[in-house]
Formats: C-alpha cells, structure tokens, sequence
C-alpha cells in the first residue's frame, strides 16, 4: 500500500513505488534509468517494474 501523501516529509515532492510495492519520497524528480530499470535522484535509487505508472508529483 502506498504511503498517504499527509504523511509524506515537507521536503517530498515525489513519489515513486518499486515493483515490491515499497514506496520512496523523492526531493527532485527521478529520472528512469532504461537500462537498470529504476528511478535515480541524488543518490537514491528506486527499482520499479512499472516506470510509467509509479512516479507520482506532490497533489
């Protein structure tokens, strides 16, 4: 289950989930890594099996 956004830290602006369903608040937009299959921001690496559909912008 996808954590709620009123959760979310104030500095999360991004969400992305991995295809275990985990889910992973991003400071800047990820971008996809085609060739590892997972969304990459400073540092922070989140493998999804479903790109399109698991990145999600702060409502």
């Amino acid at each position: 289950m996808k954590p709620d956004w009123k959760d979310a830290p104030k500095w999360a602006k991004w969400r992305a989930t991995d295809g275990g369903g985990m889910s992973y608040w991003h400071e800047v937009e990820p971008e996809w890594d085609e060739m590892n299959q997972e969304w990459r921001s400073e540092g922070m690496v989140t493998t999804s099996h479903d790109a399109d559909e698991s990145l999600e912008p702060r409502p």
